[in-house]
């Protein structure tokens, strides 16, 4: 009902969404408008949505192009009576700080234990290079890169082949 009712005044799309209220996310439904919680949950009766949704206040009526039928108002009524869940996940960032809560969207990839044994997370370690049986071997790094980082010259290479060191 949100979706096909409200969203032409009540988008967080548009540029300037009516009352500062937006409909389209949980934390803009959360935070409500510029007067504050639309929502009180456990709060029907004082709760600014239902007030508008069921025209007992004519200052607020929503929609504007006229009464929902009753069922939807009783069924807002009972959503609101119940606690007013959202089990929407907001995918903007920073979307939660906005309505004041904490992340609440589903853990992928491992579980949180296994991911603090993880290589990346664990402190910094000292160690000690492997030795080399041969200290010509030792000496010359065992790629086409020098010690110093850059290239080896083609003499250098066919040096190293010569006295065994490859």
């Amino acid at each position: 009902m949100l979706a096909t009712r409200c969203l032409g005044c009540h988008s967080s799309k548009l540029a300037a969404p009516k009352g500062d209220f937006v409909v389209d996310t949980k934390a803009g439904l959360a935070k409500g408008g510029r007067l504050g919680a639309e929502i009180l949950p456990g709060k029907p009766a004082e709760s600014r949505l239902f007030r508008a949704l069921s025209y007992t206040d004519q200052s607020l009526a929503m929609p504007p192009g006229g009464k929902l039928s009753d069922q939807v108002i009783a069924d807002f009524e009972q959503w609101i009576a119940k606690g007013a869940f959202d089990p929407r996940v907001d995918s903007a960032p920073g979307a939660d700080a906005l309505a004041g809560t904490t992340g609440t969207a589903p853990l992928k990839g491992m579980p949180i234990e296994q991911g603090r044994s993880w290589w990346a997370f664990q402190p910094v370690a000292s160690h000690t290079a492997p030795k080399s049986a041969s200290p010509a071997r030792a000496a010359w790094p065992k790629n086409n890169i020098d010690a110093a980082g850059g290239p080896r010259s083609a003499a250098a290479v066919e040096s190293a082949f010569r006295h065994g060191v490859w």
